[in-house]
C-alpha cells in the first residue's frame, strides 16, 4: 500500500499521515448487475510532515472492469503518480490547504500520470 511506504521512511514525523480518497465518479462507468454503477479510477492523496515541510502526494487508481460478471474486476488497480492540478481536473475536487502550503512549481510537478509499480520507487 502507498500509504505503508509513507510510514517506512527515515524522517517522517510522529509516525503519521493524513490519507483522502475517493472514486472518481463518470457518466460511462459500467453498470453492475444494472443496479450500480462501479467506478474505474480512485483517487488517493497521501499527506505527511517530513523533517518540518508539509508533503503530499497524489495518486489515481485504475482497474479494469472489462469482465465486470467474472468476478475479475476484483483484482488490484494500477497506480498513477499524478500532480495536484491533474488530480483536481479529473475529479472536479480542490484541495486549498494543500495549494496554500506548496509552491506552484510543485502542484505541477508531473504533466502527466506516472506509472508507479513499486511504492518504494516514489520520491516520497
Amino acid at each position: 500500500m502507498l500509504e505503508n511506504a509513507v510510514l517506512a521512511q527515515e524522517g517522517l514525523e510522529d509516525r503519521r499521515l493524513t490519507l483522502f480518497a475517493g472514486p472518481v465518479l463518470r457518466d460511462d462507468d459500467p453498470t453492475y448487475r444494472n443496479i450500480v454503477q462501479l467506478p474505474r479510477e480512485h483517487w488517493k492523496v497521501v499527506a505527511y510532515r517530513m523533517d518540518g515541510q508539509l508533503r503530499f502526494k497524489c495518486f489515481v487508481l485504475s482497474r479494469d472492469l472489462d469482465r465486470i460478471d467474472e468476478r475479475a474486476f476484483l483484482d488490484g488497480f494500477d497506480a498513477y503518480l499524478v500532480s495536484l492540478d491533474f488530480l483536481e481536473d479529473r475529479t472536479g475536487l480542490t484541495f486549498p490547504s494543500l495549494r496554500e502550503n506548496t509552491s506552484p512549481l510543485e502542484l505541477r510537478q508531473q504533466d502527466r500520470p506516472v506509472p508507479v509499480t513499486d511504492a518504494e520507487h516514489v520520491d516520497w
